[in-house]
């Protein structure tokens, strides 16, 4: 079996709003991403900036999320 080489992508910042509740009483929620963020990136730089975009928007926020791409080869 070959060695597998991992080659770092690019990430996403995920951000999920809460858009209000349903009759039960149950947040809903809705995503919203932006991507082309470099995998070296720190992940508070990315926290901050989820923070910053968030501010813009006039829900609030349930989380924030960062997804790693990375390609798998032997």
């Amino acid at each position: 079996m070959a060695d597998v080489i991992v080659t770092p992508f690019d990430s996403r910042l995920g951000v999920r709003f809460i858009h209000g509740q349903d009759p039960e009483g149950r947040d809903i929620l809705r995503s919203r991403s932006w991507g082309r963020i470099k995998s070296e990136a720190e992940d508070q730089a990315v926290y901050d900036t989820g923070k910053a975009l968030a501010a813009l928007c006039i829900h609030d926020v349930e989380d924030y999320r960062r997804y790693d791409t990375k390609e798998l080869a032997e």
